[in-house]
């Protein structure tokens, strides 16, 4: 029996140091998904700062464009001015011109 006791003793303790090593075993599989999880994490995250980075650009490159457009258009509301004015003194001369003729066709009558 002894030797039954010793052999029963040796088989629970290679029972026991194997349950020791697949929790070891466990913990670096736990560790290692987890680093897994946090890679894959960071290449999220690398992704989404490029893609900001590059809507940031196409925001940058828009408003400079709608600046330019703004420009263009202030500058065609200053030359629409400018020739509503021109307009407007030709307009009164013309006026003034053509009174000053029928008063002088008035005066020849």
């Amino acid at each position: 029996r002894s030797q039954e006791a010793r052999q029963k003793l040796a088989a629970e303790a290679r029972l026991a140091k194997s349950r020791s090593k697949v929790q070891e075993l466990t913990r670096h599989l736990e560790d290692d998904e987890s680093l897994r999880v946090l890679d894959d994490f960071r290449e999220k995250l690398d992704s989404q700062r490029r893609e900001i980075s590059s809507l940031r650009q196409q925001l940058s490159a828009a408003k400079d464009e709608a600046a330019a457009k703004v420009a263009l258009v202030e500058q065609g509301r200053l030359e629409l001015s400018e020739g509503q004015e021109k307009w407007t003194r030709e307009r009164l001369r013309l006026i003034s011109h053509m009174s000053q003729q029928k008063e002088e066709l008035k005066k020849t009558q």
